[in-house]
């Protein structure tokens, strides 16, 4: 009886762990989408710049925006897949545990 009672209490415990996963996940998500929205719409007005055949000065800084707006997400997107493979890794923990 003893040992199903400190099962439970563990089985517990992981349960409000993954819930706050969960929800730190969902947070995640809501920033990132957040942060990514900006840096697609400085993108998307300064590459609409270019193809109005903006003057020589003009057509440098507007590439210089797009490449470094680009490196921001990349970076951003670099981070969201180490995330991923972190965040599979305990899922596979959790389940290991969950299993035994």
């Amino acid at each position: 009886m003893n040992e199903l009672a400190v099962a439970n209490e563990q089985l517990k415990k992981d349960i409000e762990l993954k819930e706050k996963v969960e929800q730190s996940r969902k947070e995640l998500l809501s920033n990132v989408s957040h942060e990514l929205k900006t840096p697609i719409s400085l993108i998307g007005g300064y590459a609409e710049g270019l193809k109005l055949n903006i003057n020589k000065d003009d057509k440098d800084f507007y590439c210089d925006v797009i490449m470094d707006e680009t490196k921001k997400m990349n970076k951003l997107v670099l981070s969201l897949l180490d995330l991923a493979q972190v965040e599979a890794g305990y899922e596979a923990f959790l389940q290991a545990i969950l299993t035994k």
